[in-house]
């Protein structure tokens, strides 16, 4: 009778015993899924936008400092803006070339060219190497002078914190930009220090300028550089399995 309460203790101990291992064993499973989704998310992480955009209409507004309302275009400015804005796609494609984030900005003054720039972050090593403060950078240098008074910058993503502040110390008059950037956008996405009553300059905002393209650009890049994230965990995956045997 021992015995056979021994043996029926052991049995149901052992049963226990491999529950608890398969449940531990899902458990790992599981959480190694998520580390890995978790470094995927982190390693498609961009320098300065993470590509989740929303695409909204082509309506192209504009306001003023100080200025709720909305305002209407002419046909001539309006065909003058998506030019521009054209052009500061063609740096985007620039930037992507090389592996950066395609954001392409570039400065008109008078109706003239007198800088571009795009994104080279990665490339230079340099945290402050966006857009819009290489343009600007390069227009001061071509007016001499760094003050950028009754110049226009047209930039094809929605401006950061840190490139909206070099704007307003560069006193540039007007800021175009294609899509709005719903996490880091300072000019109006997230916070407008475009025009903070605060400041001692504000800047006259024209967005939505060829909003698509410019979400579109954006979105394909990340949904390609997500494939070949997950493209190359998977390639390095086999080779470990392929090791191991």
């Amino acid at each position: 009778m021992n015995d056979q309460n021994s043996n029926s203790l052991s049995a149901s101990l052992t049963k226990e015993q491999k529950h608890a291992e398969e449940h531990q064993q899902d458990s790992s499973g599981e959480l190694k899924r998520q580390s890995e989704e978790r470094d995927l998310a982190i390693e498609s992480e961009p320098s300065k936008h993470d590509g989740s955009l929303s695409l909204h209409d082509n309506a192209i507004q504009i306001k003023r400092p100080f200025q709720d309302a909305c305002e209407t275009f002419t046909s001539e400015e309006i065909e003058q803006h998506k030019h521009w804005m054209k052009h500061a796609l063609t740096l985007a494609d620039k930037a992507e070339l090389i592996g950066e984030v395609p954001v392409g900005a570039c400065v008109v003054l008078n109706g003239e060219l007198i800088g571009e720039g795009y994104n080279t972050p990665i490339t230079d090593n340099d945290p402050s190497a966006h857009a819009e403060l290489r343009a600007v950078k390069a227009a001061a240098s071509q007016v001499q002078n760094y003050r950028l008074v009754d110049a226009t910058l047209y930039v094809t993503l929605e401006p950061c914190s840190m490139c909206a502040g070099m704007l307003v110390h560069a006193r540039v008059k007007r800021v175009v930009f294609g899509a709005k950037d719903a996490k880091t956008g300072a000019a109006g996405s997230v916070m407008n220090l475009l025009q903070h009553s605060a400041l001692n300059h504000q800047i006259e905002i024209v967005s939505g300028v060829l909003a698509d393209e410019c979400a579109h650009k954006l979105s394909d890049f990340f949904r390609k550089r997500r494939k070949e994230i997950k493209a190359a965990k998977k390639a390095k995956k086999l080779e470990e399995n392929g090791e191991s045997d």
